[in-house]
């Protein structure tokens, strides 16, 4: 029996413990959805590419005016 009640205050505590995690992970889901799809609708992290990469290595000068222009849209310091 002393066995069993361990084995219950362990699993009780253990799972206590993930459903206060999944309660608190559900509670920030549910706000964060609606933030995420805002967000992810106006990000975007790189501009569509302005050549292909076989030009773009076969071509310095494509690359070098390639990488001013990405530099230029992201509003990085280029050289």
């Amino acid at each position: 029996m002393m066995g069993e009640q361990g084995k219950t205050e362990e699993g009780g505590g253990g799972g206590g413990g993930g459903k206060e995690l999944g309660m608190t992970s559900q509670s920030s889901a549910n706000q964060s959805p609606s933030l995420r799809n805002e967000t992810v609708s106006n990000y975007h992290p790189y501009p569509p590419p302005l050549a292909k990469y076989e030009d773009i290595v076969s071509s310095p000068k494509l690359f070098m005016g390639t990488l001013e222009k990405l530099h230029a849209v992201m509003g990085t310091k280029f050289m």
